[in-house]
């Protein structure tokens, strides 16, 4: 299995990232490069779900990551919405925003992935409406 990223929709406004089964840190590595190449001429509002919903813990060491998603930060990233993380990833993720605000610090919680596109286009048309 592994990690998954590409576009959520055609308008290419909302980054859609698996996690499936188990996956390691050289696999969310190169998630994080794979979102970077997604983005390098996106110069427009976007959102980034990440759906957990059919991941397996995280693997050992998983706090060193945050540098890294911290230095790939695009700062046109509106909002990032996990969606079923669980509590031991919500609460990794919530220390890493505390670190990290940059990388991780405009996150949210839903328990669905149709829950999370709906929170997606609402703050997408938030900025579009100033």
């Amino acid at each position: 299995m592994g990690i998954i990223v590409d576009w959520g929709n055609e308008e290419r406004t909302i980054m859609l990232t698996t996690f499936e089964g188990e996956w390691d840190l050289n696999d969310f590595y190169g998630m994080v490069d794979a979102g970077a190449r997604l983005l390098k001429d996106v110069d427009y509002p976007f959102v980034t779900i990440v759906d957990y919903s059919q991941s397996l813990t995280p693997p050992r060491k998983t706090l060193t990551i945050g540098r890294h998603v911290g230095r790939t930060h695009n700062p046109n990233r509106k909002k990032v919405i996990f969606v079923k993380p669980g509590l031991f990833v919500e609460r990794l993720y919530s220390m890493l925003g505390g670190l990290y605000p940059e990388g991780f610090g405009d996150a949210q919680t839903v328990e669905t992935l149709d829950e999370a596109y709906a929170l997606a286009k609402k703050v997408l048309q938030a900025v579009k409406s100033g």
